[in-house]
């Protein structure tokens, strides 16, 4: 499978079809942060219906091996972010171009960032020698690509993350899938991590097969002018032991790995199955929806029901079926559509839902159901408490800058850290940090990332962002982060002392929020002896705020040389006073106590402020010429709306 860090830098490359997609560096949003500060982000809203769309081809990554990846965008015209749907198609594992993209041109007019995607297939890669062939260059590799299993599904957990990053898209992914390409949906749905490479809604046309190693499947007379499922399975999969038996020994292990419903599990976004009433042979054992299928003379039989497919899957793993035209929580919602001849996957994409001419057809049901959005999205937040950056004298020991920051939500957020030392030269700091260092660790103190003096190649975002650090010896770390708690280490390569600073900014705008994030480290006296957080009420009306700077009951931590005597200051853009503490509760004791997160020492400082939109400065010093280590943290107040 894709390592998570190997995603980090890949952003769409656009190559022009028709004209030049617009509003991608517009639409971008870069915000600084730090301190313990809870971060709304303001989403864009999807319209009811968007009057056109801008096309374009793009490489939305590469291989291990060096295979470039494409997918065909359509591009809702109104420059905002939208909801990315991802389009599968069909081909039996190993034939088929991209799309069909009049889906994912439909999906675009209809304000959703539709992206109609190309992977890898299996032998004999249909059609390789053909303009059109999904991937090129696949067999331009050494060893030779060859598709089979786990390579055209990590090719689509690579188009997930991708899609979710890129500065078009709200955070939101969707999967439409159909055949082949409606059993990788499954796949994802059922592997995927909520947030990173799960989508957040799939809709899964005549699912390929969710069931690889059905016993039922694999001795099914195969009708000429289709591919047989079980020789397609096979192929796949590179079962040389199977057909026309079910697969056994690693033969057997690998269909049970690639199966969908190996993998069912609570937490799996709502589901869209649908088919036509004419589907083909193997579906019904495959998916478990009432469908037409082969008899043994070829001819079509009568509907069945499947037993060890998709949906008695579901239900057995706890999910019940939905008869709401909206998304909900732990359902499926079934489908089966009618139709006059024979028609799989997208081919009754156009039809009417119910059989019935100048009826809503299935498109039409099926982007409704989108739009209505996972269960889970809830009101748009409309503030933003946002923070820029720390300052503070970095020493050894515990005497290092450390950050902690929450992603909390359903999807993955994509940051930047920044630990600066030799560039605040320029801003008369004196004593400064020569070499800094960045560690990033996970809730169980795993290693995510390090840094010690950043180079390139950098993720686009950086360089349009202005965010490339302006001295070699800085550090820099770009990632996407699942929801969860992460703590940041700031030190000096090879224990050096000096002034640091530290920076966190949010470069994206997705259905997720930092929230908790603060920053311990040492405050003196005197201008550069300060702990300097710097922090931006967004949005348009006052947000409600508490700051409070912690020192003396650092020591329960077992943190030794804590500040003994905050004291706190908040000042704003113009370097005006908002607010002065020392000691807690010599002022405002009752709202602090209101809050429910009083500091726990009666010398440490607090101040709670109603701030209108703005930047402003919360500097930690010590009281009596006096200093140590110090917390500097920022909470939100106000609920986002």
């Amino acid at each position: 499978m894709w390592k998570w860090e190997d995603k980090n830098s890949l952003v769409p490359q656009s190559i022009p079809i028709h004209k030049e997609r617009s509003g991608v560096v517009r639409g971008r949003r870069i915000l600084p942060l730090l301190a313990f500060v809870a971060v709304i982000l303001i989403n864009v809203s999807t319209p009811a219906a968007t009057a056109s769309s801008t096309l374009s081809y793009e490489k939305y990554g590469t291989t291990s091996t060096g295979v470039d990846l494409y997918w065909t965008a359509y591009v809702p015209s109104d420059g905002l972010r939208h909801p990315a749907v991802i389009v599968l198609h069909p081909g039996g594992y190993k034939a088929g171009a991209a799309g069909p993209l009049n889906v994912a041109e439909d999906l675009g007019n209809a304000g959703f960032l539709g992206l109609a995607v190309e992977y890898r297939l299996a032998p004999p890669h249909d059609p390789m020698d053909s303009p059109t062939h999904p991937v090129p260059g696949q067999n331009d590799v050494s060893p030779v690509d060859d598709g089979h299993y786990p390579e055209q599904t990590d090719d689509v957990q690579l188009a997930i993350r991708t899609a979710r990053a890129d500065p078009r898209c709200n955070g939101l992914v969707y999967c439409v899938g159909g055949s082949a390409g409606g059993s990788h949906t499954a796949y994802m749905a059922t592997t995927g991590i909520a947030g990173d490479d799960m989508p957040d809604l799939v809709a899964i046309f005549s699912c390929g097969v969710s069931n690889l190693f059905d016993p039922n499947l694999w001795p099914l007379v195969c009708n000429d002018t289709e591919t047989c499922p079980s020789e397609a399975i096979a192929n796949y999969l590179n079962i040389t032991n199977s057909f026309p038996l079910p697969p056994s020994g690693s033969g057997l292990a690998t269909a049970q790995a690639a199966s969908p419903i190996t993998h069912i599990h609570p937490g799996m976004p709502p589901m869209f199955i649908l088919c036509s009433d004419k589907d083909s042979l193997g579906i019904p054992t495959s998916t478990g929806v009432s469908i037409n299928s082969y008899n043994t003379d070829g001819t079509i039989g009568p509907l069945e029901i499947g037993t060890n497919g998709l949906i008695p899957n579901l239900l057995l793993g706890g999910y019940s079926e939905s008869t709401l035209n909206v998304p909900v929580a732990d359902t499926f919602k079934k489908a089966i559509v009618p139709v006059l001849g024979h028609s799989h996957a997208f081919e009754y994409w156009s039809s009417p839902f119910d059989g019935i001419a100048g009826h809503p057809t299935v498109a039409t049901t099926v982007i409704n159901w989108l739009k209505a959005g996972p269960p889970s999205s809830g009101t748009l937040p409309t503030k933003d408490l946002v923070n820029v950056s720390t300052r503070t004298d970095v020493l050894g020991g515990d005497s290092v800058l450390i950050g902690g920051f929450i992603i909390t939500g359903h999807v993955a957020k994509t940051v930047v850290l920044r630990g600066l030392g030799p560039s605040l030269a320029s801003s008369g700091v004196t004593g400064f940090l020569a070499d800094p260092t960045l560690e990033l660790y996970d809730s169980t103190n795993i290693l995510v990332a390090q840094n010690d003096n950043w180079g390139f190649p950098l993720p686009d975002y950086v360089i349009t962002g202005g965010l490339i650090p302006k001295n070699p010896a800085e550090s820099l770390i770009a990632t996407t982060l699942r929801p969860g708690s992460y703590t940041v280490v700031l030190r000096g390569a090879n224990d050096s002392a000096g002034v640091a600073l530290f920076e966190l900014y949010d470069v994206d705008a997705v259905d997720s929020e930092i929230s908790n994030l603060s920053t311990r480290g040492r405050a003196e006296n005197g201008d550069q002896g300060s702990m300097i957080g710097g922090f931006i009420v967004g949005g348009t009306e006052p947000t409600a705020v508490l700051v409070r700077a912690i020192g003396p009951s650092l020591t329960n931590y077992g943190i030794v040389g804590a500040l003994p005597d905050p004291v706190l200051e908040i000042r704003n853009s113009e370097g005006s006073l908002v607010g002065l503490n020392d000691n807690w509760r010599s002022n405002q004791q009752q709202q602090i106590i209101n809050t429910g997160i009083p500091p726990s020492n009666d010398k440490e400082s607090a101040i709670v402020s109603t701030l209108a939109p703005g930047n402003y400065t919360a500097l930690v010093y010590g009281a009596h010429s006096s200093q140590g280590i110090a917390l500097v943290e920022v909470y939100n107040l106000t609920p986002s709306n």
